[in-house]
């Protein structure tokens, strides 16, 4: 009767253990389930920002090229406008 008691004793533990290590393996799959997610949003966060990153650069280039065209354009005009005043000064000198 002890001894039967026993057995069942052990069968009971035995049971109680393999549930608590499938518990626990779950747990630690669901963890590194967890970390796993954790890292992909964030590499796709990061991703997310150096796209941004990248085309606020092009932006801006597409900005500066446009002003720095804008830019010798007048400096072109001001330049022509200068030349023109030069040569309608020696006209009125040899006059």
């Amino acid at each position: 009767m002890e001894e039967e008691n026993n057995n069942n004793n052990k069968k009971k533990n035995n049971n109680n253990n393999s549930k608590k290590k499938k518990k626990k393996k779950k747990k630690k799959k669901k963890k590194k389930k967890k970390k796993k997610k954790k890292k992909k949003k964030n590499k796709n966060k990061k991703n997310k920002s150096n796209k941004m990153e990248e085309e606020n650069n092009n932006n801006n280039k597409k900005k500066n090229n446009n002003n720095n065209s804008k830019k010798k354009k007048k400096k072109k005009k001001k330049d022509k406008k200068k030349k023109k005043k030069k040569k309608n000064k020696k006209k009125l000198r040899a006059r």
